[in-house]
C-alpha cells in the first residue's frame, strides 16, 4: 500500500464529522497544474468525473451526465466525495459495514459504513443520519481538509475552516460570510484540492487518490513485533487517570493487579454517552491480562478518563497490536494476541475452554474494515467447537480473547506452532507480605468466623453498588440492542460482559461473607444465600442465545436483569442500614 493512503487515513479518521447547518458560494480561484485552466464549476464536475470523483444525477439525452450544480449538495452526497477524495471507494463498496443508523438509502450504505467506522461522520442522533439534510461550506471544507490529513480542532476550527483552505490557496476569502453552497462550490473546491499537498508531504491529494506517491521505504509488510506502550500508568487503591490519548488503530491494555484479593475493574471513558466506555480490566485479586480497546479501531480517543477501582497496587499501560504470533494458540485469562498473516482463504477454527466462564474469540483484520470482528468461538465454562473463518490469503489478523479465569486453546489447523498468552489468576504473586500470611492483619482462617468491621462492611456495600451499576449497564445495553438490530449482536455482547462484572462483585461478596457472621433475615435464610441466588439467576441471561430478533432475545435478557435489579436494591438497602449502624457504632 502507497504511503499517501496509510498517511491520509491516519490524520483524517481521527476527526468527527460535524453535522447540519446552513451556507456560503463563491467561484474558486485556479490553482496547481491539474486543474490550472479550470474556471467554472461545469469545467470543474467534467474534469472530476473523468477521474470518477464526481457522478452526475442522471443523463442528458446525447448521453452526458447531469450535474445539477446549483443545488446544495446533501449529507449523503459530501461524505461520498470525501471517501472518494480518501481513494477508499473501492474499500468502501467491498465492505461488510454496520451502522446504527435507520435512514440510510441503499446506495449511500457503504459510504456513510466506511466513513462511521473510521470515525469520520456521526449521525444527527442516536440511530439517524438524515443524509438529505444539506450541507454548509464550513462543513465540506472540513472534509476536504481532512482528506488532506489536517485534523478538525487541531490544525484548524471547522467553523472557521476556510482559514486554512484559504491559505492553502483553494478558496479565496468567498466562504467567510455565511449563505448558500452548491454542488457546483463542491466541485471546484474539490478540484482545487487536488493538486495542493497532503499535510507534511511533497505529493498532492491527485497523487495519493491515484497510487503515484513516493513508497514508503520505512514500512514493512509483517508485523514490526514491537509493542513498546504509548502509556503507562500505576498507582494503589481507587483512581482517576484523565488525558488519555489512544491513537486511531489497534491498541489494547495490558494491566497488572497485586497486594490485594480484591475486585480490580478499570473502565476507559471516552464519551458522554453512557456507552462511551470500554472495560478494560475486570479480574479477582492478584492477576493480569489484556484488554482490547476497541473504540479506538474506530475513532481516536482523546481526553479520555480511565477510572480504577482497586485495594491493592497495579499498573496499567496502553500498547499497540504489533507482534507475531501463530495461528494455534493457547492460553488463560483474556488476551489480545499478536499478528499472523492468512495463508488460506477458509480455516476450521477448533476451540476448547475449560473453567466457569465464559469464552467469546473474534478475529480482527489488522487494516480495520471488519470493525467489530468475525466471533469465530463463543461458549460457556467448559465448552470446545468449531467455525469457519473467512480470510483474505495474505493479509494480516489477531484475535481478542475474553475468558475470565478460563484455560483455551484456538487452533486454525494450519500446522503451527503454538504461542502460549498467559494471564489467568495467581500469574502475578501478591506483594504486600502480609497477604495470606496467617500471622498479617487480613489472615482469616478457613472456616472461622469473624464479627463484621466497618472496613468490612464498606467493601460490602462498594460490592452491591457496583453490581447494581453493572446491571444497569447490562440492561442499557440491551435496550440499544433492541433500538439498533445492525447492532444488536455487539450490543447483547456488552450487556453479558456487564452482567459478568455483576457476578464478579457477587463473588467477591460471598468470599468475604464466607468468613463472617452471617447476616440472617427475619423472614428466613441469609444475605448470602439470597446473592448466590441472584448470581445463579443471571446465568440464565448468559445462557440466552442471540439469534433472531434481538426484541425477543434482548427483552428476556432485560427481565432476567431487571429482576437481578430488583433483589440488589434490597441488598444495598440492608448493607446500607448495616453501614449506617455501623458509622453510629463508630
Amino acid at each position: 500500500m502507497k504511503k499517501t493512503l496509510r498517511a491520509i487515513t491516519a490524520l483524517c479518521l481521527a476527526a468527527a464529522l460535524l453535522v447540519t447547518g446552513a451556507f456560503a458560494s463563491g467561484e474558486v480561484p485556479g490553482v496547481g497544474e491539474a486543474v490550472s485552466g479550470i474556471t467554472s464549476p461545469q469545467e470543474a464536475a467534467d474534469y472530476l468525473y473523468s477521474l470518477g470523483l464526481f457522478r452526475g444525477t442522471g443523463s442528458n439525452p446525447d448521453g452526458s451526465p447531469v450535474y445539477e450544480l446549483e443545488r446544495t449538495p446533501t449529507r449523503f452526497e459530501s461524505v461520498t466525495m470525501l471517501v472518494r477524495l480518501l481513494g477508499a471507494e473501492d474499500k468502501a463498496l467491498a465492505g461488510s459495514w454496520r451502522t446504527p443508523f435507520r435512514d440510510l438509502y441503499p446506495w449511500a450504505e457503504p459510504y456513510v459504513g466506511y466513513a462511521y467506522a473510521n470515525g469520520l461522520t456521526n449521525g444527527t442522533s442516536a440511530d439517524t443520519y438524515d443524509g438529505s439534510d444539506p450541507i454548509n461550506a464550513s462543513q465540506y471544507l472540513t472534509f476536504v481538509l481532512r482528506a488532506l490529513g489536517y485534523e478538525s480542532g487541531v490544525d484548524f476550527q471547522w467553523q472557521t475552516s476556510w482559514q486554512l483552505t484559504d491559505a492553502l490557496d483553494i478558496t479565496d476569502g468567498q466562504y467567510k460570510t455565511y449563505g448558500s453552497f452548491s454542488r457546483g462550490d463542491a466541485a471546484l473546491v474539490s478540484a482545487r484540492a487536488l493538486s495542493v499537498n497532503v499535510k507534511g508531504e511533497d505529493y498532492t491529494l491527485y497523487e495519493a487518490i491515484f497510487g503515484e506517491a513516493p513508497e514508503d521505504e520505512e514500512e514493512e509488510d509483517e508485523p514490526s513485533g514491537s509493542e513498546e506502550p504509548i502509556a503507562t500508568y500505576s498507582g494503589r487503591g481507587d483512581d482517576v487517570i484523565t488525558g488519555v490519548n489512544v491513537p486511531k488503530g489497534n491498541y489494547y491494555v495490558e494491566y497488572t493487579c497485586t497486594g490485594s484479593s480484591d475486585n480490580f475493574s478499570a473502565d476507559l471513558y471516552y464519551g458522554s454517552s453512557i456507552l462511551d466506555y470500554n472495560m478494560i480490566g475486570n479480574d479477582i485479586g492478584p492477576s493480569s491480562g489484556r484488554r482490547f480497546i476497541d473504540h479506538a479501531r474506530r475513532s481516536a480517543i482523546r481526553n479520555g478518563m480511565i477510572e480504577v477501582e482497586y485495594d491493592g497496587s497495579w499498573t496499567i499501560q496502553i500498547k499497540p497490536v504489533a507482534a507475531s504470533a501463530t495461528t494455534n494458540v493457547r492460553g488463560s485469562g483474556d488476551a489480545v494476541t499478536g499478528i499472523f498473516t492468512a495463508k488460506t482463504s477458509r480455516a476450521v477454527v477448533s476451540y476448547s475452554a475449560a473453567g466457569s466462564d465464559n469464552i467469546a474469540v473474534n478475529l480482527y483484520a489488522v487494516d480495520g474494515t471488519d470493525t467489530f470482528g468475525k466471533l469465530v468461538a463463543n461458549g460457556i465454562a467448559r465448552c470446545s467447537g468449531a467455525s469457519v473463518a473467512i480470510l483474505t490469503p495474505g493479509e494480516q489478523y489477531f484475535m481478542v480473547v475474553d475468558a475470565g479465569d478460563n484455560t483455551w486453546s484456538i487452533d486454525f489447523g494450519l500446522g503451527d506452532s503454538v504461542t502460549n498468552y498467559d494471564f489467568g489468576p495467581g500469574s502475578v504473586e501478591p506483594e504486600d507480605p502480609d497477604y495470606g500470611d496467617p500471622s498479617g492483619p487480613d489472615y482469616d482462617e478457613p472456616g472461622s468466623e469473624k464479627k463484621w468491621s466497618y472496613d468490612d462492611v464498606t467493601r460490602l456495600k462498594g460490592y452491591v453498588e457496583d453490581a447494581q451499576d453493572y446491571l444497569t449497564d447490562a440492561g442499557n445495553y440491551a435496550q440499544a440492542a433492541i433500538d439498533n438490530k445492525l447492532m444488536s449482536v455487539a450490543y447483547m455482547n456488552n450487556a453479558k460482559s456487564a452482567v459478568e462484572g455483576a457476578q464478579r462483585n457477587y463473588e467477591n461478596a460471598l468470599v468475604l461473607m464466607s468468613s463472617r457472621v452471617e447476616l440472617t433475615y427475619e423472614s428466613g435464610g441469609t444475605m448470602a444465600e439470597k446473592i448466590q441466588g441472584t448470581y445463579d439467576n443471571l446465568n440464565s441471561a448468559l445462557d440466552i442465545s442471540i439469534e433472531g430478533d434481538p426484541y425477543d432475545y434482548a427483552l428476556d435478557f432485560m427481565k432476567i436483569v431487571a429482576n437481578a435489579m430488583s433483589d440488589n436494591k434490597t441488598y444495598i438497602y440492608n448493607v446500607g442500614q448495616l453501614y449506617e449502624s455501623m458509622l453510629r457504632t463508630d
